[in-house]
């Protein structure tokens, strides 16, 4: 029989913002930086699969839908109705909320009555893990069967709130409020009932809370060769095993 953590999570469904312009990187639009045999956006949404969760809807601009659609790991899932993509209906400049919103406001028109909540995750973190995914969704569920409303669930690092983070259904009025780049830390400001889970557990979580942001934030990513002990806590089987994109040129 099924655990009752891993019967939540098959209830629970992903979100990958991956729309930012990312200006300051300048190499590639993140979701297309090559690492360890795959794209970032690749390893986002295997993650969130691997975790557990039953489908992703991932937020990219409008000008990588159609590469994105290419890549053959999303032609496998678009097809199983396991991945959706959508764009913001206003430039992605406008900062982090209108990702967020367009990605719940899309997920929740087409959600099931089942559906419990939606794990959001940023393209751009790769050291992020199933075991990270399960820990956020272990604690969400504990405290839910104290109370009848699902709470908002948020990783803790290092006394510092991040991503990935659990959205409910019923905070669809407070993500409606989020202008520019406002998030997370604002939805915790409005008093929403929610549940800390600490995510710096062991050594292997050590860089947990790392993006890529800037052009030496990619060289250091790139510095890892092949093998090295720390992508063992990194790797995921889904983009491994199913994925066979070749590099960009």
């Amino acid at each position: 029989m099924a655990s009752r953590a891993h019967m939540f999570a098959s209830e629970c469904h992903g979100l990958v913002l991956a729309a930012g312009a990312a200006k300051r990187l300048s190499a590639y639009p993140k979701p297309f930086v090559w690492w360890q045999g795959s794209f970032l956006v690749e390893r986002a949404v295997s993650l969130l699969l691997e975790s557990g969760l039953a489908s992703v809807t991932l937020v990219a601009r409008e000008e990588h839908l159609e590469p994105l659609k290419d890549i053959p790991l999303f032609r496998q899932l678009q097809r199983q109705r396991k991945l959706t993509l959508v764009a913001p209906p206003i430039a992605a400049d406008s900062g982090l909320a209108a990702s967020l919103k367009t990605g719940f406001f899309s997920f929740w028109e087409r959600a099931s009555l089942e559906a419990r909540g939606l794990v959001v995750h940023q393209v751009d973190r790769p050291f992020v893990r199933p075991l990270h995914i399960q820990r956020l969704l272990q604690g969400v569920e504990q405290m839910k069967q104290n109370d009848s409303k699902v709470p908002v669930g948020i990783s803790q690092w290092r006394d510092t709130c991040q991503p990935p983070a659990f959205l409910p259904r019923h905070i669809g009025s407070a993500i409606q409020e989020l202008n520019g780049d406002q998030g997370l830390k604002v939805l915790l400001r409005q008093g929403l009932e929610s549940v800390v889970v600490d995510q710096q557990l062991t050594e292997s979580d050590e860089h947990f809370a790392t993006d890529c942001d800037v052009p030496n934030d990619l060289r250091w990513l790139r510095s890892f060769p092949e093998g090295d002990p720390v992508l063992r806590f990194a790797g995921f089987r889904g983009v491994g095993a199913v994925a066979t994109s070749d590099p960009p040129k």
